[in-house]
């Protein structure tokens, strides 16, 4: 079970709430489509920070394992 949420508005967090074995994409797509992140998962590793700063307003959908959601960078 993951955990996604932004910290601020300039980080959105990606917590494991336990350990898995198999790797995991997150991928990070404005409203257009345009791939902005597509990074996959360490798994040793229970978190992983993904830097938005450079994002512009917007709002961006994310995909996690067939699990989507949105946010939205305000500036």
């Amino acid at each position: 079970m993951f955990l996604i949420y932004c910290e601020s508005s300039c980080e959105l967090m990606v917590k494991q709430m336990y350990k898995q074995s198999c790797c995991h994409f997150l991928t990070i797509c404005s409203i257009d489509g345009k791939i902005m992140d597509s990074i996959q998962l360490d798994p040793s590793r229970n978190e992983l920070v993904v830097d938005i700063s450079r994002y512009s307003s917007g709002i961006y959908v994310y995909n996690f394992n067939g699990n989507g959601g949105k946010f939205i960078v305000k500036k």
